[in-house]
């Protein structure tokens, strides 16, 4: 049986393909077995600690106004005018 030199690489391909797939773990798993937690999750807490210091604050506080802010009057209708 005479096999081309195609052939064989193509089956060396396929091969490779399947073990390389074989091997791959999902990163939750990776995270799920190392305990680290998604960074999404770490960042949403760390924002909210920060949000929850600037409640605690004083009204007048500068850090509070900026966290809510009161815009006075409306914006022009339209596109903005060329300069």
């Amino acid at each position: 049986m005479n096999i081309g030199f195609t052939s064989i690489h193509a089956i060396i391909i396929i091969i490779n393909t399947v073990l390389y797939n074989y091997d791959r773990i999902a990163n939750e798993e990776v995270r799920r077995r190392c305990g680290v937690e998604i960074l999404e999750h770490r960042l949403r807490k760390t924002r909210l600690k920060c949000f929850v210091h600037v409640k605690r604050r004083n009204e007048n506080s500068i850090l509070r106004s900026a966290m809510e802010p009161e815009v006075e009057g409306r914006r022009p209708l339209g596109r903005p005018k060329k300069t």
